[in-house]
């Protein structure tokens, strides 16, 4: 009774640590999935700020030391002058 008692308790121990090493590890396999999900979503997102990186820009004319986008300008340089005139 002795030994096969201690031998039963001692394998149901190790069982019961393998079943909590199995949740922890699955759990931190989910942390890692959504984790490099979240980073795709953000790197996906981030690719629209590129093209605005891409974008030409112009030294305004009446204001030095600023920049625009040339494509806005060009657009409607009539609005840009009328707008630069509020200003000034």
């Amino acid at each position: 009774m002795g030994s096969s008692e201690s031998t039963q308790n001692s394998s149901e121990r190790e069982n019961g640590l393998g079943k909590e090493r199995a949740e922890a590890s699955i759990g931190a396999g989910a942390a890692v999935a959504a984790a490099l999900v979240g980073g795709a979503i953000y790197l996906l997102s981030g690719s629209s700020s590129s093209s605005e990186k891409d974008r030409e820009t112009m030294k305004p004319p009446g204001r030095p030391g600023e920049r625009i986008y040339r494509d806005e300008f060009e657009k409607d340089p009539a609005t840009y002058f009328r707008n630069l005139r509020k200003r000034g």
